[in-house]
């Protein structure tokens, strides 16, 4: 199952070099602080104004003219999903049935979820408590002991 701040990320970046060519920027994804807004925003508009010198707005406008396909073809998204917001902040809303993937993977998995098969399996020794602490011993030396011999 795909990472959607990946797909977000990915596909915002092939959408960077269409809308302007030989500009670099860091693409950064978020949740927005307001949750109306979606479940992912970006200012990468906003990054790119400063660097090609147009409106910020303009730039969020071209940037979801050139990915909304792409949002929509990934499946994390709706054409409907793909908003501006403010000054430039491009957000996507994703699918409910995309936000429900994890759990039914959970669900498929039962027990063995989480688990993690290793092509070449080796012991590990973890230690809880050290023998020789560098520091004072505290409360919590004695608390790891336990916790790690339970």
């Amino acid at each position: 199952m795909p990472d959607p701040k990946e797909v977000f990320k990915n596909i915002l970046k092939e959408s960077v070099l269409k809308v302007a060519p030989g500009a670099t920027v860091d693409v950064h994804i978020e949740r927005p602080r307001n949750p109306e807004h979606g479940d992912l925003s970006t200012n990468v508009a906003l990054q790119l104004s400063k660097k090609i010198g147009r409106k910020p707005r303009d730039i969020a406008q071209e940037l979801v003219n050139v990915s909304t396909a792409a949002l929509v073809d990934s499946g994390i998204t709706t054409p409907a999903g793909v908003s501006i917001a403010g000054p430039g902040f491009l957000n996507v809303r994703l699918k409910p049935a995309f936000k429900l993937q994890p759990i039914h993977e959970v669900l498929k998995q039962g027990r063995d979820y989480g688990r993690a098969k290793s092509t070449s399996p080796e012991k590990i020794q973890v230690e809880f408590v050290s023998a020789n602490p560098t520091g004072p011993l505290h409360v919590g030396h004695g608390r790891q002991g336990a916790l790690g011999d339970a």
